[in-house]
């Protein structure tokens, strides 16, 4: 006789029906994504082959076709690189950790490419320790990737004086990371898709840097919250449960 599934039946099932929809769309992002690359280096070495077999080619056409194969190779070796980036990070330890420190260290990482580009950081992260429950790379990963979203952002753009904005602190029970910059902003529908797998408005990006950063909150219980700057730009607002004594 069949008997009804109990709750934690239930949410087994439900969890196991998320992450394989979740892995499916996975799946068919990076395929769709790794086919452009792979398309134009297959094209360049036909067309290499194709003029060696002329004996109609020069140096200088062989050296710019060999450039090309190379380049989208690298592309694609970029994506498969990303991608096992974001499938691995629930494979870490969470421990105790001082997010003031991890946003101060991430920082000094990000300075001197933010100077290179006259990018004003301005920082105002409480001086008192922030303790949540994490990984340290992982928090420093979230830092880095929103500065270089920024800083994309940017160099797209004909911004005065682009500054890019972060503060951190205490409210009640929870640590708040907020950054936001001067720069051009998003589209609604865009700022909707932001955090998909492979969604980009670059066209250099790989579209993973906010799924990542995404993956990241979420490993932390936390949550990530992008909406429109008050005068422009991109405004995020993270949250994570502070650490209990």
């Amino acid at each position: 006789m069949n008997t009804p599934l109990d709750q934690q039946q239930i949410f087994d099932v439900i969890t196991q029906h998320d992450r394989k929809n979740t892995s499916n769309v996975l799946f068919n992002s990076l395929a769709h994504r790794l086919k452009q690359p792979h398309s134009a280096a297959l094209l360049n070495a036909r067309l290499l082959q194709h003029i060696i077999d002329k004996d109609s080619y020069t140096p200088e056409q062989g050296t710019e076709f060999l450039e090309k194969i190379m380049f989208n190779i690298e592309k694609a070796d970029a994506i498969i690189e990303r991608t096992q980036d974001f499938i691995n990070i629930k494979q870490t330890v969470l421990l105790p950790i001082n997010v003031s420190e991890v946003i101060h260290k991430a920082h000094w990482l990000f300075l001197y490419d933010a100077l290179l580009n006259k990018v004003e950081i301005n920082l105002a992260i409480d001086e008192k320790p922030l303790w949540i429950v994490g990984d340290h790379t992982l928090i420093a990963q979230i830092i880095v990737n929103l500065y270089h979203n920024a800083l994309h952002a940017f160099q797209n753009s004909a911004t005065p004086d682009p500054t890019l904005y972060i503060t951190a602190n205490q409210s009640d029970n929870t640590i708040v990371i907020c950054i936001w910059d001067n720069g051009p902003g998003m589209l609604p529908t865009e700022l909707a898709q932001a955090s998909n797998a492979f969604f980009t408005t670059h066209a250099t990006g790989l579209g993973l840097g906010l799924t990542l950063v995404k993956e990241i909150v979420d490993l932390h219980n936390g949550s990530l919250t992008l909406s429109h700057g008050e005068t422009a730009g991109v405004h995020i607002e993270i949250q994570f449960p502070m650490a209990k004594d």
